[in-house]
């Protein structure tokens, strides 16, 4: 009986331990694909950020004279805000 018993207790413990394995492997991977999203996210922004900053700039060296032209303009500078452009290429809105 206790050669069954102890057969049993060594099954429930290879069983805790592959779980606990399995649960741990997880949390690591979560972790490294939060991390990776959360680089990848940065870093497209900040690519994202030198074409709204170089656009934003050209409108602010020469203003357009336009309705249309004028609210581009805007747009580029509430994307700079929204992006938070500042942080990459300094600067602001209007």
């Amino acid at each position: 009986m206790s050669s069954t018993g102890e057969y049993i207790n060594k099954a429930r413990a290879r069983l805790i331990y592959g779980l606990v394995t399995v649960i741990l492997v997880m949390l690591v991977l979560t972790g490294v694909n939060y991390w990776l999203v959360a680089y990848k996210t940065h870093e497209s922004e900040r690519k994202w950020c030198a074409i709204i900053v170089a656009l934003d700039d050209a409108y602010r060296a020469t203003p357009p004279k336009t309705d249309i032209g004028k609210n581009l303009a805007q747009q580029f500078v509430d994307l700079r805000q929204e992006f938070g452009c500042e942080k990459y290429h300094g600067g602001g809105g209007k």
